[in-house]
């Protein structure tokens, strides 16, 4: 499924992604919640912008970073409680890699968190870090 169009699902829907099947964002979507626990995937690869609003989501999701702090990147943003385990799968793409000082964001929780509780894990497929030349990237809590 690919929604080239933004906002292409109402803001009051729910989005099931079934084991083996991926959702394409196209362009960035607000969604109200997203069960993918069966290991879908949802895919934001294509410089988009994913943003979740509800409880106990687990989505895995595409992501492109990398070229220093300048670093153009696609993000997924939660507005609301969040629970579960969510896996960053990143995408090989040229550059050469560059060292970052302030990082470069591709999960955001934009709720106030004196109203919403984060309690979302995420993680980085595979070893858990991405390789790109002679830096490794890592996933780092911003507090």
């Amino acid at each position: 499924l690919k929604g080239d169009v933004a906002d292409i699902l109402p803001y009051a829907s729910s989005l099931w992604v079934g084991d083996g099947a991926t959702f394409v964002t196209g362009a960035d979507q607000d969604i109200q919640s997203i069960d993918a626990i069966s290991s879908g995937t949802i895919d934001i690869s294509d410089g988009t912008v994913l943003r979740l609003t509800g409880q106990d989501t687990s989505v895995a999701l595409n992501a492109s970073l990398f070229n220093g702090d300048d670093s153009v990147s696609d993000q997924l943003v939660m507005n609301g409680n969040t629970a579960g385990n969510t896996t960053v799968v990143v995408n090989s793409i040229t550059g050469i890699g560059e060292p970052t000082s302030t990082g470069i964001k591709v999960v955001d929780f934009a709720a106030d968190p004196t109203q919403f509780q984060n309690n979302a894990q995420f993680s980085l497929a595979g070893s858990g870090y991405v390789n790109m030349g002679a830096y490794d990237y890592t996933l780092v809590e911003d507090n």
